[in-house]
């Protein structure tokens, strides 16, 4: 039998906690369950064309329920060098190893003299419906676009933040 308790407000009993029985769920939709976060500051650097991973720039998170949310914010500082008049670079946030659709382009213009180097500061936000409780791992990519001698990612933060849904 489902019963069904209406209240404007739960206190405890005793004290100021509130305990769950080990199996039940409570649940709050919208409120954060968990938070996991890496912090890299390994440089990397790839004169490749197709997306490569940031080896150090990876986050597992498991949900704890397939109707949770995860917002992952990925943080870095990429850079990228030419010999001419550009280089333009490309960060973006994969899933177990397939793209999540986001990216963002870092992209510079020189005077074509001695060359140009950039550097900056780069966020990308994406709320994902993972619908499952099995480990995923979000994962920073980069690659060079076009021209640029070098493109690097110096450093990198990514957090996963479980949302309950």
């Amino acid at each position: 039998m489902t019963g069904q308790i209406n209240v404007n407000k739960i206190a405890a009993r005793t004290g100021n906690t509130i305990t769950v029985e080990s199996g039940d769920v409570l649940q709050a939709p919208g409120h954060v369950l968990q938070v996991v976060q890496t912090v890299a500051t390994t440089e990397e650097s790839t004169t490749s064309t197709s997306l490569v991973n940031y080896t150090v720039g990876n986050v597992s998170i498991t949900p704890s329920s397939t109707s949770s949310k995860v917002l992952v914010t990925l943080e870095c500082n990429p850079q990228a060098f030419d010999t001419g008049d550009n280089g333009d670079m490309t960060v973006a946030i994969y899933k177990n190893g397939s793209i999540l659709s986001v990216e963002k382009k870092l992209r510079c213009y020189g005077n074509g003299l001695s060359g140009t180097l950039i550097a900056g500061s780069l966020v990308i936000n994406h709320l994902d419906s993972p619908s499952t409780t099995s480990q995923i791992t979000y994962q920073t990519y980069f690659k060079k676009i076009q021209g640029g001698h070098h493109i690097k990612i110096l450093n990198a933060s990514i957090t996963a933040m479980e949302i309950a849904g």
